[in-house]
């Protein structure tokens, strides 16, 4: 019996809190070409109603494709993300999918102001993967001191290294960031750290990129500036606090409501 894929493709949600407005949906599909086909189909519309203008700035567009996606579709999928107009700033990465036999991608749209968000890139290296078993050392090394020399400075590098903010970050005053969203590749405990202790108040929500060494040959595949980063750090985009924030309490008015009686005092 033949099996027949549909393409499920839920209606968008907007989320508006204050001035900020994403729209995201997630394309969910057996089969992967109806899949590519159909989210082609909706980041070429996104051309129409790009900002246009030198001063309005690239509108962010975050995605996350099945790294289970075939090679074929695939490919052609990240390049359509690739092609997008110049108004357009796609970030993403390729992620593992937690449902067997459906592949998915997911996107979110900026509509608000593009002076609201600071796209980056983080250079960081990732932690380095623990290896399980016993090293064995080559014959020819005599010296016993040899494998402590210069332990020292390696921590002291990797202790500079986790100190280093993405470019991008730096021209910004720290307590104007409001919430920090990226994808980041396996491992990311030093980039993680340096957001921590730089952004203290800061809303921290991100997506660990999943391995990719079979798939793409790189150990993760992050997207941005139309370019790949496939071994280490994170990309990702640091959203401002809104300029005028108001500190007043919400008033509760309760209209259409009569008393049933004068106040009583409660003894127990």
């Amino acid at each position: 019996m033949a099996a027949k894929h549909c393409l499920l493709k839920p209606s968008s949600l907007g989320i508006k809190l204050r001035r900020t407005y994403w729209t995201a949906t997630t394309f969910r599909s057996g089969s992967p070409q109806n899949l590519v086909e159909t989210v082609q189909q909706t980041i070429t519309s996104f051309a129409s109603s790009a900002p246009t203008g030198v001063t309005a700035g690239p509108s962010i567009l975050l995605f996350t494709i099945s790294k289970r996606i075939p090679s074929e579709f695939l490919a052609s999928l990240v390049q359509s993300f690739q092609d997008l107009v110049p108004s357009i700033d796609p970030i993403g990465c390729l992620t593992e999918d937690s449902s067997i036999g459906l592949h998915s991608v997911s996107i979110a749209r900026w509509s608000g102001a593009a002076t609201e968000l600071i796209p980056f890139t983080s250079s960081i290296r990732s932690r380095a993967s623990i290896s399980v078993g016993r090293e064995i050392l080559p014959s020819d090394r005599n010296d016993p001191t040899a494998d402590y020399m210069g332990q020292a400075h390696q921590v002291g590098a990797e202790s500079a290294s986790v100190n280093l903010l993405p470019e991008e970050l730096r021209r910004i005053p720290q307590s104007s960031i409001g919430s920090l969203v990226f994808f980041s590749a396996p491992s990311p405990q030093p980039f993680l750290n340096t957001l921590q202790r730089t952004f203290p108040s800061a809303n921290l929500m991100g997506l660990v990129g999943s391995s990719t060494a079979f798939e793409t040959g790189r150990q993760s595949t992050l997207f941005r500036n139309r370019t790949i980063l496939g071994e280490h750090g994170a990309v990702g985009i640091a959203i401002l606090k809104p300029v005028s924030k108001s500190l007043t309490s919400p008033v509760v008015k309760y209209q259409n409501m009569e008393t049933l009686g004068a106040p009583m005092r409660v003894t127990e």
